[in-house]
Parts: structure tokens; sequence; C-alpha cells
């Protein structure tokens, strides 16, 4: 290995500042400030796996899109790996958008297993898409906090292709989370039905320990 690449350690504070002058005034074609976006990602993914690389990634998730050679810019701050990272999200992203226009001309049904499958097979890490996993369900909360356009679309997108996908690698913590959103979009008067019934389950057994503790 060369000595020099020893010295490009991912850091995630160091890659936060880098982008952030970058990111300033800009939007997700969601409506989303891409700095909150990456500052969202981030947060989701420390709370699952505090992997410095990965995290540094979710900061540099949109470097290829304002910066002349991406790859030369991020290797040489933070690591090859942290590079191929942002590299295959890119991909996964140009994918995920190319299935979303076909989908929309042809009036047909996305194909949400082969989309599974091709994530799968590009992906020579699978960190990629638990940082995938982490960008979408970062969007479904910013849709719910902003109640913007263009929820159902990300919503239906979300319970054929990411929230199966987070099943299948056993990510639970995102998968319920990705369901629970999509749902609200999708079916807002079956998740509003449901929200009701648990809330008066749970009203019914803090009533419960409550005489209980009394008696």
């Amino acid at each position: 290995m060369d000595a020099t690449q020893l010295t490009k350690t991912a850091d995630p504070a160091a890659a936060r500042s880098s982008v952030e002058p970058l990111y300033y005034g800009r939007t997700l074609s969601t409506g989303e400030s891409v700095m909150a976006h990456a500052d969202g990602v981030a947060n989701i993914l420390r709370a699952i796996r505090n992997d410095p690389e990965l995290i540094s990634a979710a900061y540099l998730f949109s470097v290829p899109t304002l910066v002349q050679k991406p790859d030369e810019w991020i290797e040489k701050s933070f690591g090859e790996n942290v590079a191929g990272l942002v590299r295959e999200l890119g991909k996964m992203n140009d994918l995920s958008k190319r299935a979303r226009s076909e989908n929309k001309e042809s009036s047909a049904a996305v194909q949400p297993e082969a989309l599974r499958r091709m994530f799968l097979a590009m992906s020579q890490d699978l960190r990629v898409v638990l940082l995938k996993l982490a960008s979408r369900l970062q969007t479904l909360r910013w849709f719910v906090s902003s109640q913007a356009p263009g929820a159902v679309e990300f919503g239906e997108e979300t319970l054929a292709v990411y929230a199966p996908l987070a099943n299948r690698l056993g990510i639970w913590q995102i998968k319920w989370e990705l369901e629970d959103l999509s749902l609200r979009f999708t079916r807002p008067q079956e998740y509003h039905a449901i929200a009701r019934e648990l809330d008066e389950s749970r009203e019914e057994r803090l009533e419960f320990m409550q005489m209980a503790v009394q008696r």
C-alpha cells in the first residue's frame, strides 16, 4: 500500500466542513436542502453503525454533481473507500431516477424485485445499500415535516423496493420507519385508523397499569 494512502482517513466532521460551502443554498429535486439531507442521513447512520467512512460518504453524496473530478477530490482527502461509496451511491441514485422516469412514461409498475436485485448486484460494498436506505428514510421524514408535494410517489416506490430491501438485509431500524412513513402517504385513511387504535390501546394499557399500582 502506498504510504500516502495510510494518512487518508475518513473524518465525518471534516467531510461536513468541506461540503458546507458547496451545498449552501442548494436543494434536491424534492425541494429539501442538500445540507439538511446530508445531516439527516448522517444522523440516521450514526444510530445504526458508527462507521466514519460511511458517515463521511453521507456528507459527500452530492459532491459528484458540483466539482470536477469528484473521485480524485474525495479520495485525496478521505480515502479510496469513501470515494467508492459515493461513486456507487451515485449509480444507485441514477438507476432509481431512471426507473421512476420510465414508470411515469409507460404508466406501468416498476418491477421491484428486479430493481432490488440490481441494487445488490451493483454494490461492491453493501454499505452503499445502507446509505441508499438511510437517504430514502431522510427523504420521507422531510416530506412529513414539509408536507411538500410528491410524497405519494416516493411512498409507493419505498413500499415496493426499499422497505423489502431493508427487510432482506435485516436492517429493522430502518425497515419499520420506511413502512410507517410510506403508509402515511399512500394509504392515509388506513394509517390514521391504525394510529388511532394504537393510541387507544396505549391509553388502555396505561390505565390498567395505574389501577394495578393503586391496588
